[in-house]
């Protein structure tokens, strides 16, 4: 079925609508997808932030809470008093008293701050034993008798509290809160932060320790929060501290604590490189979103830190991806009906014009001597009518080529033979002069190789070569002896092109042949005329140098007697005679190297010779 060019006009708007509303839609989706992405991600970064700060602030009020209970009055009246047997020397305090006053202040920043579990002066010289005790019981503050006060001599946190400089705190590893060497239970996540506290300069006294709670430190973080998502803590083990969601520790009620990679297998990758990561991370997984944030909350110990993690679904923000993409897909809809109504509108505009375009073009490939008179009929002052106009200019222009090239095709059928081959040989086109010279028909010549020509003449290696070159895309030249279909011969000076097409590959061959044959004869006879010119010239030099030869071997042998006889002979009359004859043998013997000289000439061996001479005589 034949498409008309309205019809394609209108194909064309809407594929190119279509491709254009699909990929604006799938690109408007892919951005819209990424945007509320990265706002939400922003969105729980800062959420994030907030509860890293508010843990950060708990630390660091922690901190500021020990040091501040280390430089207590009471402190200062236990020391005075430890120093005076029992008894402050300033207002004559009991350290009973100061134990008291001193339980008192800790009663009340534990009222102040109920995440405090446990507050505790612990003493050196008595073993690591507690001196003062605050703890909360079924949140009640309760201060432990004397007699159930523990050793802690042998806990972690003594031996590294002591170790640090005065004015700094020790900040505990988190861990599981125990009581006389067991965990409590339900399970309470606790952070210890101690400070020495110093007789003298280099004699530490105690320590103040605080317990702080996190599991409810973390309770309040629901108020930075979503409640679809979840927070977790880790430690730099990657174990998990504390969590949002209340069942897991149901899940894992060990002692020991569970890698968050056991618990989100999606993180296993993050385990390994948690610590090279220097301030946050986000990690999509999934339909989970993971976002962490590394706290560093240890001045004493720069390695370590907390992680941070904020879990969230993508099905929270799917909605908001989804109304972005609803809207793109009617503005998609509403722009591919108002384009396809625009394009019925412009296809009957330029339909009739592109019609009448083809026509003339049908017409022009029909018949080619009607391009004179015949002409487009378009008027208009767009691309169209320019069309026509340069259709109009060109159609004359190829019909005064087409008359010029008709001409010179004329002429060179009148004065050349012409050929045209595929690449594989065959013979696709001949002219009249190749008819009538080799006696073949039209008919018998086409589909044909050409070797149906070949003379014999020429050897195999010569017919190798010709083809070796117009196959590497060169013009061959030479002359080649054929064969009529009588079997007469002839000579053809040929020139063989080859013919490229736009792709830059070999389509075809052209031969362009002269007739030489009399030419040929011609030069054969005077090559006959030559040889045998040549063959009498060798016989007279051969004759002359055979001639010269054999006179002077006598003509030697004279000159040589005629010597012998001057030396034997004492008449000078017999000398004078004897004289002449052998100047007229030397004479002679010139004349015949003369000849000889001429021989050597002819023969093209004549050597020049440099022999001193005397040029007086």
């Amino acid at each position: 079925m034949k498409i008309g060019v309205s019809t394609k006009i209108i194909l064309l708007c809407l594929g190119l609508v279509v491709f254009t509303s699909v990929s604006f839609g799938i690109f408007s989706y892919i951005k819209n997808t990424q945007a509320v992405t990265d706002s939400i991600v922003a969105q729980k970064q800062n959420e994030l932030n907030l509860i890293s700060l508010h843990i950060k602030s708990k630390i660091d009020e922690l901190k500021n809470d020990v040091l501040f209970l280390s430089s207590t009055p009471p402190i200062k009246g236990i020391l005075r008093a430890s120093s005076n047997q029992g008894v402050d020397p300033i207002d004559n305090s009991t350290s009973k008293q100061w134990k008291d006053r001193l339980a008192t202040i800790f009663k009340e920043i534990m009222h102040a701050k109920p995440n405090y579990e446990q507050v505790r002066f612990v003493g050196v010289q008595n073993g690591g034993k507690e001196l003062v005790r605050v703890e909360r019981q079924n949140s009640k503050l309760i201060r432990v008798q004397s007699e159930d006060l523990q050793q802690k001599a042998k806990e972690s946190y003594f031996k590294k509290t002591l170790l640090i400089a005065p004015g700094k705190v020790y900040l505990s590893d988190f861990s599981a809160n125990r009581e006389f060497g067991k965990i409590v239970y339900p399970i309470q996540m606790m952070l210890r932060a101690s400070t020495p506290v110093f007789k003298k300069r280099q004699e530490p006294f105690g320590f103040i320790i605080i317990n702080i709670n996190y599991n409810k430190i973390f309770s309040e973080v629901s108020q930075f929060a979503t409640k679809e998502d979840e927070y977790f803590v880790a430690d730099k083990k990657n174990n998990i501290l504390l969590h949002s969601n209340a069942e897991y520790f149901l899940k894992h009620p060990s002692e020991k604590l569970q890698n968050f990679s056991l618990y989100y297998p999606k993180l296993s990758n993050l385990d390994k490189r948690i610590s090279a990561i220097i301030n946050s991370e986000v990690v999509m997984s999934g339909e989970r979103l993971f976002i962490l944030k590394k706290l560093r909350y240890n001045p004493s110990d720069q390695t370590d830190f907390l992680s941070v993690f904020l879990v969230s679904n993508k099905e929270s923000f799917l909605g908001q991806i989804q109304k972005r993409s609803n809207e793109s897909i009617w503005f998609i809809f509403v722009l591919t009906v108002a384009s396809l109504i625009i394009s019925l509108y412009f296809s009957r505009y330029l339909s009739v014009p592109l019609r009448q375009l083809v026509l003339f073009a049908e017409q022009l490939g029909k018949d080619k001597n009607k391009t004179k008179t015949n002409k487009i009929n378009i008027k208009s002052n767009d691309e169209i009518g320019l069309l026509a106009q340069r259709l109009n200019q060109l159609t004359e222009e190829l019909s005064v080529k087409d008359l010029a090239l008709k001409h010179q095709k004329e002429a060179l059928d009148v004065s050349a033979i012409v050929a045209e081959t595929d690449i594989k040989g065959k013979i696709v086109y001949v002219n009249k002069k190749l008819l009538e010279i080799s006696k073949y028909s039209k008919n018998e010549l086409l589909g044909n190789d050409h070797r149906l020509l070949n003379s014999g003449y020429h050897s195999k290696q010569f017919f190798h070569d010709l083809w070796q070159t117009i196959k590497a895309g060169n013009i061959w030249k030479g002359e080649i002896k054929n064969k009529t279909k009588e079997g007469n011969y002839y000579w053809v000076d040929t020139t063989i092109y080859p013919i490229r097409n736009f792709q830059g590959q070999i389509e075809k061959f052209i031969a362009i042949r002269f007739d030489i044959t009399e030419r040929k004869i011609v030069e054969e006879k005077i090559l006959k005329e030559t040889e045998k010119a040549s063959a009498a010239l060798a016989a007279k030099t051969a004759f002359f140098a055979n001639m010269s030869h054999e006179i002077r071997t006598p003509l030697n042998g004279i000159i040589g007697f005629t010597d012998l006889l001057l030396e034997e002979s004492h008449r000078d009359e017999i000398k004078e005679k004897i004289t002449h004859i052998k100047e007229c043998g030397e004479g002679l013997m010139i004349i015949i190297n003369d000849i000889l000289d001429v021989s050597k000439i002819e023969a093209g061996k004549l050597q020049l010779e440099n022999i001193s001479f005397s040029l007086k005589e």
